[in-house]
């Protein structure tokens, strides 16, 4: 790994679990690969997207040939070796299987390396761990995960984090807005780990620090329209929506900020 990368070796040990950073190992390759394949066949992979096609340019070329095997044991070395623009928090379980592999989360530079948006994205944790308590904490496994992960991002400078949930998926949705998270837009996504074609809602979370002197609510706006007018340039297919929203930042209409396609989804007046 980097030494240039502020994070090397970052761990924490936490009663019988291990949470760090993915430092593209051979052993972590093989895990890492080992769960996304599981992922993969079961049911929530409905619930993850372009991931999974970004991993298979590991494995074939732009042609769909099959690489040599020294260059896909690179590429995935690689794609599991933390970096700013992409990074994958394991957690690991040290008294299951040899430290098994029990989650993953991802932090993804959205558009440049230099991006302050993050995306969150391929986020699991196996079922039978999500909500078990950590002995001597009052956190789940997912929740110290979350935790985290939150406070990476801040660390490597990211300001904002971006999350993509498919239609319907309630659970990912109602964790998400528990943790701040509120709705910019929505758009197609025909690469879904089921094959299919669904609507993905974007939600985005602010990370940063509210000065103590400065008004919530005027904070708040202000660092809202920057956020949209640079997601406008690193999230392209939200172009209209965003100039919209900026618009009514502008004129006063914070109504207008939720796009909800129901009132159902909106927030009380």
């Amino acid at each position: 790994m980097s030494s240039q990368f502020p994070l090397s070796g970052f761990r924490i040990e936490a009663g019988k679990y291990t949470f760090r950073l993915l430092n593209g190992d051979d052993s972590d390759v093989v895990a890492y690969r080992d769960l996304r394949d599981r992922i993969r066949a079961g049911e929530g992979a409905r619930y993850f997207a372009d991931s999974f096609t970004r991993e298979d340019a590991n494995n074939k070329d732009e042609n769909n040939r099959p690489r040599e095997p020294a260059q896909v044991l690179a590429l995935w070395r690689d794609w599991c070796t933390a970096k700013r623009k992409l990074c994958i928090l394991g957690t690991f379980d040290n008294e299951k299987e040899g430290n098994k592999l029990i989650g993953i989360m991802m932090i993804t530079a959205q558009g440049p390396s230099d991006s302050k948006i993050a995306e969150w994205e391929a986020t699991w944790v196996e079922p039978g761990y999500r909500k078990t308590r950590i002995a001597g904490l009052t956190h789940s496994v997912a929740g110290l995960g979350y935790e985290t992960v939150h406070a990476l991002t801040r660390i490597l400078g990211f300001e904002h984090a971006a999350v993509y949930i498919r239609e319907g998926n309630v659970t990912s949705r109602t964790i998400r807005e528990g943790q701040g998270f509120i709705r910019i837009g929505r758009h197609s996504v025909n690469d879904w780990g089921d094959g299919k074609t669904a609507d993905a809602d974007l939600l985005l979370l602010d990370l940063r620090t509210r000065p103590e002197a400065e008004h919530p609510d005027h904070w708040a706006i202000s660092r809202l329209e920057t956020t949209l007018e640079s997601m406008g340039n690193e999230v392209p297919f939200l172009g209209d929506a965003i100039q919209h929203r900026i618009a009514a930042l502008r004129e006063g209409r914070t109504q207008s900020l939720w796009l909800g396609h129901d009132a159902a989804m909106r927030p009380a007046a």
